[in-house]
């Protein structure tokens, strides 16, 4: 079987999984606690900077091409800086915690679509080498995340709900 099956049924079944993680046990943790929720589900996005690690040799394919590794990197070192910021304001409680939550959330999801798009385009699943797991566990629990976080914003917004 070609390396993108294998690539697809992984990152499937990473998909259910992540959904119920989020569902079953991140969500119900936060209590109804809108802060305490939302900081949970930043946490995860912290450890984006592991997408650095596609710089190290061997990590990944020597023909992964540099228009995918590049623009994953970056994008999601950026990820994980605007989600510890995030966090942080909402431990604060600061008046700017909600719109850096939006920016993370729009920049963290913008992403992750435009490395899959670019994953796709540029055929990488032969050469992810040791970043399988990350490209197939992590970013389906990362993309699961930024639509619950886009949820959970909406109806705080329609409610005008404050803590």
């Amino acid at each position: 079987m070609e390396p993108k099956y294998y690539f697809l049924l992984a990152s499937t079944m990473g998909a259910i999984a992540s959904t119920l993680l989020v569902k079953d046990v991140l969500l119900p943790r936060g209590k109804g606690n809108f802060t305490k929720t939302l900081q949970g589900l930043l946490l995860v996005h912290v450890f984006r900077f592991v997408g650095m690690s596609m710089y190290i040799p061997n990590v990944v394919g020597p023909e992964m091409p540099q228009a995918f590794v590049f623009p994953a990197v970056w994008g999601d070192f950026v990820a994980a800086l605007l989600a510890l910021s995030s966090y942080l304001l909402l431990s604060r409680g600061s008046r700017l915690a909600i719109p850096a939550v939006w920016i993370f959330n729009i920049e963290g999801f913008v992403d992750l679509l435009y490395a899959a798009v670019q994953a796709l385009t540029l055929h990488i699943a032969a050469h992810v080498g040791l970043m399988f797991v990350i490209f197939t566990a992590y970013a389906p629990l990362l993309v699961v995340i930024h639509i619950t976080v886009f949820r959970l914003l909406l109806r705080k917004r329609d409610t005008g709900k404050t803590e």
